[in-house]
């Protein structure tokens, strides 16, 4: 996979779980709430990271990714 769209952008860590708020565009918020996975920019590559829990937090969403912790 040679392409990605940027659907967001981690702004922050939240609590001490491995959660991280996540910044979406307001049309977005179903589509962020249905992925099972995203690929993160990581210096010059990106890393699969699976979703094991997503809500939403006022105009925030606090994502739980697998072996984050």
């Amino acid at each position: 996979m040679d392409e990605f769209i940027s659907v967001g952008k981690i702004l922050n860590f939240h609590g001490i779980k491995g959660e991280a708020k996540v910044g979406y565009s307001k049309n977005r918020l179903d589509f962020m709430l249905g992925l099972d996975h995203v690929f993160v920019k990581s210096a010059s590559d990106c890393v699969r990271l699976n979703i094991a829990s997503v809500r939403q937090n006022k105009n925030f969403l606090i994502i739980k990714f697998d072996g984050i912790d």
